[in-house]
C-alpha cells in the first residue's frame, strides 16, 4: 500500500453527493492504510499553463471538487457545450487525461509503473483506446475487466460494503448522461446545479441552435418533460439576473 498512489483529476463540476461519498467512505480507508492521494486540476485554459496540485497527502479528508480552472469556465467563455461527436470525450482528455499525464511524467519520469484504471467490463472501446497509450514505462491494467464486472455489479459491490447507492461520478452537464432516469432524479436533488447546466446549454444554442447538450434533444426539453419546476424556477432567476446581449453570428463555410 505504501507504493500505491491514487491520483484524481478534478474538473470542478462534480455533483455534491460525489464529494460526500468520497469524504465519508473512501477518505477514511485511504487514511487507515496510509495511501497517498493526490488531487490535481488544470491551472488554466491551456495545458501549457500546467496543472495545480490541490492536495497531496496520506491523511486525506477533503475531496476538492471545486478544482482550479473549471471545465464550465472554459465552456462558458466559448459559449458552447462539451463535444460528443463520434463518442469522443474531448472534455475528459483536456480536464482529466492531460493533467494526469503531466503529473505522472513529472512525478515518475522514466520509472516504470503499473497504471490501474477503473473502466468496467462494458467499456471495451474506452479500454481499447486507453491501451494505445501504453508504453515501456506504463503497464496498463483494468481490474474490473479482469473480473468481468459490469457497472451494475460494481455498484452492487459498493452497496454491499458501504450500504449506500454510490452515484456516478460525472459533471453536472455531462452530455453522455443523455437524460437518463438516474440523472433526472439527481437533478431533482440538486436543482441549482441542473439550472447551471441548462444555462450553459441555453447560451450555446443561442449562438448555434444545433449545439444542444444531448444528441437530438436538449437538456431543457428533458427537464420540462420531467416536470422539474424547481430547476425551471432557478433557470428563470438566472435569466432575469444575467446581462443580455445581441450578437450577429456569421458562418464561414
Amino acid at each position: 500500500m505504501s507504493e500505491l498512489i491514487v491520483v484524481t483529476a478534478q474538473t470542478g463540476q462534480e455533483f455534491p453527493d460525489t464529494k460526500q461519498c468520497v469524504e465519508r467512505h473512501l477518505a477514511p480507508l485511504l487514511r487507515a492504510f496510509g495511501i497517498r492521494w493526490v488531487q490535481i486540476a488544470r491551472a488554466a485554459q491551456s495545458m501549457s499553463d500546467g496543472f495545480r496540485v490541490l492536495s497531496d497527502t496520506r491523511a486525506a479528508e477533503i475531496c476538492y471538487t471545486g478544482g482550479q480552472y473549471r471545465l464550465g469556465q472554459e465552456l462558458e467563455a466559448a459559449g458552447t457545450v462539451p463535444e460528443y461527436a463520434h463518442g469522443k470525450r474531448k472534455c475528459s482528455i483536456k480536464s482529466k487525461g492531460d493533467p494526469l499525464d503531466a503529473w505522472i511524467a513529472q512525478e515518475l519520469g522514466e520509472q516504470p509503473f503499473r497504471h490501474f484504471i477503473g473502466f468496467n467490463a462494458e467499456e471495451v472501446n474506452r479500454i481499447t483506446r486507453d491501451l494505445s497509450y501504453s508504453s515501456v514505462e506504463r503497464q496498463s491494467e483494468y481490474p474490473l475487466l479482469d473480473w468481468a464486472w459490469t457497472r451494475e455489479e460494481t455498484q452492487e459491490y459498493l452497496q454491499s460494503i458501504f450500504h449506500i447507492f454510490w452515484p456516478k461520478s460525472c459533471c453536472s452537464f455531462c452530455p453522455f448522461s443523455g437524460g437518463r432516469v438516474d440523472m433526472l432524479r439527481r437533478y431533482r436533488i440538486f436543482p441549482r446545479e441542473a439550472a447551471e447546466a441548462v444555462m450553459l446549454e441555453y447560451v450555446s444554442m443561442a449562438l448555434n441552435p444545433r449545439m444542444s447538450l444531448y444528441s437530438g434533444r436538449s437538456l431543457l426539453s428533458s427537464i420540462r418533460a420531467d416536470g422539474n419546476a424547481r430547476v425551471l424556477d432557478f433557470f428563470e432567476e438566472m435569466l432575469n439576473a444575467d446581462v443580455w446581449a445581441v450578437y450577429r453570428v456569421r458562418r464561414v463555410l
